[in-house]
């Protein structure tokens, strides 16, 4: 992971050269930001291209768009360390699949039961914020719970869809909703140790 603080640190240094104005404050938040950036485009490479070799490439893709839709909405917490961010990720894209691989589901009611505890959870917690990226402005809240709504009944109506066209897409799905419900409830900020922001867990 050394390298990610490297090139953040080299780009971060180029900007500041080529542009006025840039204070230590502001250079911090743009090395922080750069991190961000860089890390998930290794960590996106990553699965791409380790999915393209083990030929699970569709449903580990599948996970990705299902898992990180809602958690860009939603929010939820996060690792602390890379390495631990890393773990969670191999875990929650590849869990599914592995998952989907042995343990068919054969009916609809575990789609209706994971879209009831989503919407449940979205009213309650989302948008799950943090203490490093408190959400502050209520009409970014009102906008991220509107569009946890969404993304929800989406997912939950491709996931009928599905249902008769590929069996293990459509458990792909469900089990990538799991780890969602997971990190967006106190539970999983107790697990990663994560303090919540200005969202309905910082005011419990």
């Amino acid at each position: 992971m050394v390298i990610i603080d490297i090139l953040s640190i080299k780009i971060t240094n180029l900007i500041k050269s080529s542009m006025d104005g840039i204070d230590e404050e502001k250079e911090e938040v743009l090395k922080y930001g750069l991190d961000i950036i860089i890390y998930n485009t290794f960590l996106l490479a990553f699965f791409f291209m380790s999915a393209l070799i083990l030929g699970v490439l569709k449903p580990v893709v599948i996970s990705l768009i299902v898992y990180g839709s809602l958690r860009i909405a939603a929010g939820g917490a996060h690792a602390k360390t890379r390495t631990l961010c890393f773990i969670i990720s191999v875990i929650t894209f590849y869990g599914p699949v592995l998952i989907s691989k042995f343990f068919l589901i054969n009916s609809l009611i575990p789609s209706v039961i994971i879209f009831i505890m989503n919407i449940l959870a979205i009213i309650v917690y989302a948008p799950a914020d943090t203490l490093e990226k408190p959400i502050i402005s209520k009409k970014l809240r009102l906008y991220q719970k509107l569009s946890s709504f969404v993304i929800a009944i989406i997912i939950f109506l491709i996931s009928l869809r599905v249902y008769n066209i590929d069996k293990v897409i459509y458990n792909v799905i469900l089990f990538s909703i799991i780890p969602f419900l997971l990190l967006l409830s106190p539970l999983g900020y107790k697990l990663l140790g994560c303090l919540p922001g200005r969202g309905e867990l910082g005011k419990s």
